[in-house]
């Protein structure tokens, strides 16, 4: 069994190395350039950047843009590294299904509401309205993710789909 392994060995060694070839051969351009970004990014730092609604010291709600780091780090095995931020804690995750034309008379009526709890969308399908009380309107669509923290007291939002959407609610602290 013992001069077997030796053989096994350089077999397995042999099929994986060119198993590594030719995926990497017919790999797209874009794929076969991941190796060099992970290089890069192991002495640099990362951002990512999402919109946030929040509550200005008057009770008025605004857009603004939060950019957070990101560093490489492990992953499990043998997945590779990968570019995290710090874990955030959650308090309870659900789904939500609007209709068409959910929340459209609220924003004909200027009908603003708050959030019950902080927490991030992720919109899964279809595409979202949100206006805030200085007036600034933004559209989110399937893939698009934003925070808000406009719990009470503040002036709220307006949320309002034309086409009908699905969005994930993350809550948090």
């Amino acid at each position: 069994m013992r001069t077997c392994l030796p053989a096994f060995s350089a077999v397995l060694s042999a099929l994986c190395f060119a198993a590594l070839h030719t995926a990497s051969a017919q790999a797209p351009a874009a794929l076969k350039d991941v190796g060099t970004a992970t290089a890069a990014t192991e002495v640099d730092t990362a951002k990512i950047t999402y919109p946030q609604i929040y509550v200005s010291a008057d009770g008025e709600t605004h857009f603004r843009e939060v950019t957070l780091p990101l560093t490489l780090a492990p992953a499990k095995p043998p997945a590779a590294p990968i570019l995290q931020s710090t874990l955030m804690a959650t308090t309870g995750v659900r789904w939500a299904v609007a209709p068409k034309r959910w929340g459209v008379d609220d924003f004909q009526n200027r009908a603003f509401h708050t959030a019950t709890s902080k927490r991030f969308i992720s919109v899964r399908k279809g595409t979202i309205s949100i206006q805030v009380s200085d007036g600034e309107l933004r559209e989110f669509q399937k893939g698009d993710i934003l925070e808000v923290l406009d719990v009470t007291p503040s002036r709220g939002h307006i949320t309002f789909t034309e086409s009908g959407a699905e969005w994930l609610i993350t809550n948090h602290p």
